[in-house]
């Protein structure tokens, strides 16, 4: 069964949106590849379009969500395994405070029901 994990993350205060999202897919992604070798997830970046108004209620208080498909439980094991490597961790959070709030980054597990 695949499992599904979201995170949503908010840039640093001194970034524009451009710069954050060009940050954060070519100098962040770029790390993540290297670091995380075959467990990291099939990933989906959704990045929130400051230049648009609210479709409704005010502003999102993040500006980005990630997607990350993993195949199976086992799977999201052995990422979260992986980061429990001081050197692996460390390179990750380095790479994520050159672009994001790390300390308020939001992350869980969501179930998909299908209509």
């Amino acid at each position: 069964m695949t499992v599904t994990l979201l995170a949503y993350i908010k840039k640093l205060p001194n970034l524009s949106h451009a710069e954050f999202k060009a940050i954060a897919e070519n100098e962040h992604m770029p790390t993540m590849n290297e670091i995380a070798g075959d467990v990291l997830p099939k990933m989906t970046r959704y990045y929130v379009d400051s230049t648009q108004p609210a479709f409704r209620g005010s502003a999102p208080d993040h500006d980005c969500i990630v997607r990350m498909e993993f195949e199976s439980e086992e799977a999201l094991q052995k990422m979260h395994a992986h980061y429990q490597d001081p050197d692996v961790y460390a390179k990750a959070i380095a790479s994520q405070k050159k672009f994001m709030i790390v300390e308020e980054e939001t992350t869980f597990v969501i179930n998909e029901i299908k209509a």
